[in-house]
């Protein structure tokens, strides 16, 4: 799956429900596609997973690297829980090669 859309200032309160709504008041397809809401201050968000999933991600007080956010794929590790640590990994690895070193 890919990502879709990334919608900010979105009101973490929505349900699921809401969050479909939005998307379908934006005509974004999130069917079999990652779809982000996240709050204003950008330290929470959720992200739809073809209108079947919901995953809450709480950074407390840190603001979340938006980089990391294209790589939430390697998140969605088979059957195991959610791990955004390993989207940040893939952030961090993606800007420490891109400048000229290697793996």
């Amino acid at each position: 799956m890919q990502l879709a859309q990334i919608f900010f200032d979105v009101h973490m309160g929505k349900n699921f429900q809401g969050l479909i709504d939005v998307c379908r008041k934006a005509k974004v397809d999130s069917k079999n596609q990652y779809v982000v809401f996240m709050n204003s201050k950008k330290t929470k968000f959720k992200i739809l997973m073809s209108e079947k999933y919901l995953v809450y991600h709480d950074n407390k007080d840190s603001m979340i690297d938006l980089n990391s956010l294209r790589h939430l794929p390697a998140a969605f590790n088979g059957n195991k829980p959610f791990d955004f640590s390993k989207a940040v990994e893939g952030a961090i690895n993606e800007k420490f090669y891109s400048d000229g070193r290697k793996k």
